[in-house]
């Protein structure tokens, strides 16, 4: 794995696995305390040989950034859709695809209707950003290295606005999303309900998956064999 792993403009680290497609699968990992940070879902779409991939990390803030915020600034955003772009017209690439799970899958939405994907795929996704890495994990350095050391309310409430800001601004969008939690993660109540109801409210075409693990850090199991799934036979 180490020898596909490059750094874009010495910040941002990242791995192409290029099978000569048309077709890039965009990937982001979730939450990582790890040093150096993971990627998800390598070894399990190693097999996968009909569509490129390009795994993302977020090597930003404490144990990430969502790709979008370091202390207060949106350098990872803008750091993270310049590498997109770049794969994209260096591979040429017709179809689009972006996929990942909790963290993953907020960025996967994000990016992915950035990039007008044609399917995004996420699971156990976090939709209130803001409220989520300030009250409900519990380690709050990720809050502030995402938003400053003296972020407050203010800007918990500026990450809250980013996923129903971006909805709202890509209505209309073709993207197909597609979504996946089991009721017995919290997250499902959290986030999942709300998400789904801008789905519906902004008229995106969209799938909801229920399924059957029973925490939050099961998600990956089931989620690979989704992927698995779909990108065998693409």
């Amino acid at each position: 794995m180490l020898t596909h792993e490059h750094s874009f403009r010495r910040r941002l680290k990242y791995l192409w696995f290029r099978e000569g497609s048309e077709s890039l699968l965009v990937l982001f990992p979730g939450f990582s305390k790890d040093r150096p940070r993971k990627y998800n879902y390598v070894k399990g779409l190693m097999g996968v040989k009909n569509v490129d991939r390009l795994y993302i990390n977020d090597n930003f803030g404490y144990q990430g950034s969502y790709n979008l915020y370091e202390n207060g600034e949106k350098k990872p955003e803008s750091i993270t859709i310049d590498l997109i772009d770049e794969t994209i017209k260096k591979g040429n690439y017709k179809h689009l695809f972006f996929a990942g799970s909790s963290k993953g899958g907020t960025c996967a939405i994000y990016f992915g209707l950035v990039f007008h994907a044609d399917e995004i795929f996420a699971a156990a996704c976090q939709y209130h950003i803001g409220k989520y890495v300030s009250s409900e994990i519990p380690d709050d350095k990720v809050f502030y290295a995402m938003m400053g050391s003296n972020a407050g309310e203010k800007e918990s409430h500026i990450l809250d606005d980013v996923m129903p800001d971006l909805l709202q601004k890509h209505k209309g969008s073709k993207s197909v999303i597609h979504i996946f939690c089991s009721r017995q993660d919290p997250t499902y109540e959290r986030h999942i309900k709300d998400l789904i109801n801008s789905l519906d409210h902004y008229g995106y075409l969209y799938s909801e998956t229920i399924e059957s693990y029973t925490t939050h850090s099961q998600v990956g199991e089931s989620f690979l064999k989704r992927l698995q799934s779909r990108f065998s036979h693409n």
